[in-house]
């Protein structure tokens, strides 16, 4: 990670998000921190994610332990960014600070959203994903994001 928060997001986690039919919309990319405090990390979607989990996010009760409430600190906490074509982007200070970050980031892609971790922090990502709500529902949305982004209808 470059001074000032500058990181560079690589050309197979871009690939990995849902494809969109406008150009400039591709460049776009929604950054949100954890709401959960065992899990201390920065996630990255495309923009037609984010819509998806507004419109489903009173439904999300039904499914999760308060996941209307993690729902709502998501889209509280989300921020629109603008990659360059090399795929930089300028990470807001307050995320670094979040989830901890020095010299180096790790990127773990997921599909159809990735993370962003500390240097060393795979373990702790090991440890806290199978109880981490905020994974199952990125999981739950990210497809209907790419049929959003193609198009479709979600």
């Amino acid at each position: 990670m470059k001074k000032g928060g500058r990181v560079t997001l690589p050309r197979d986690f871009r690939a990995a998000l849902p494809k969109t039919v406008d150009a400039e919309e591709a460049k776009r990319i929604i950054l949100f921190t954890s709401p959960e405090d065992h899990y201390p990390t920065i996630f990255g979607c495309a923009p037609a994610a984010l819509t998806v989990l507004t419109k489903i996010q009173f439904q999300l009760d039904d499914v999760f332990d308060d996941g209307m409430l993690i729902a709502s600190d998501i889209i509280g906490s989300a921020r629109p960014l603008r990659t360059e074509a090399t795929g930089r982007l300028n990470l807001p200070s307050e995320f670094i600070d979040f989830a901890g970050l020095t010299d180096k980031a790790l990127f773990f892609g997921q599909g159809g959203y990735f993370e962003i971790w500390p240097e060393g922090g795979i373990q702790q990502f090991r440890e806290a994903r199978r109880t981490c709500i905020t994974k199952r529902i990125m999981v739950r949305i990210a497809g209907e994001a790419q049929a959003l982004a193609s198009g479709g209808e979600a």
